[in-house]
C-alpha cells in the first residue's frame, strides 16, 4: 500500500534525523554513547528506545525508567531502533515499532533511511 507523503511528512521525518543527531537530553546521539554496545542488541551493535505519536514524530529517546512522566499515558508508542557500528559510524538496521497507523509507520521508517543518508 502506498502511503501519501505530504508536507507535514517531510517536516515530521527532518524533525525526527535531527533528534537523532542531537546532543541534548532525549536525543538519540546523547543516548547512543551513554548506552553500551553488543550484549542485546548484537556483535557492534546498539539499541535506542524512542517514544513516538500517531503521526510518527519522535518525542523521546531513552530508557523506560528515564521516559519524562509528562509523556507518560498520553498515547505515545514505543519503538527501538537497532544500529551497527561501522567505519562511517552508526547506521539503522531495524526498526522495532508497536502497531501503528501507516502513516507513522513511513514516516519512522523514513526517518532511518535518511539518518543512514545523512552519514
Amino acid at each position: 500500500m502506498i502511503v501519501p507523503v505530504g508536507l507535514k511528512d517531510r517536516q515530521i521525518v527532518e524533525d525526527n534525523v535531527r533528534k537523532m543527531l542531537g546532543n541534548s537530553s532525549g536525543d538519540m546521539r546523547k543516548l547512543l554513547f551513554e548506552e553500551s554496545i553488543g550484549g542485546n542488541a548484537g556483535k557492534n551493535c546498539a539499541a535506542t528506545n524512542f517514544y513516538y505519536d500517531a503521526l510518527g514524530r519522535i518525542v523521546y529517546f531513552g530508557n523506560p525508567q528515564d521516559f519524562l512522566r509528562e509523556f507518560r499515558n498520553n498515547g505515545y508508542k514505543k519503538g527501538t531502533f537497532v544500529l551497527k557500528l561501522g567505519k562511517d559510524g552508526f547506521r539503522v538496521v531495524q526498526t522495532i515499532i508497536s502497531p501503528t497507523s501507516l502513516v507513522a509507520k513511513h514516516n519512522l521508517e523514513t526517518t532511518a533511511g535518511e539518518y543512514n543518508s545523512s552519514k
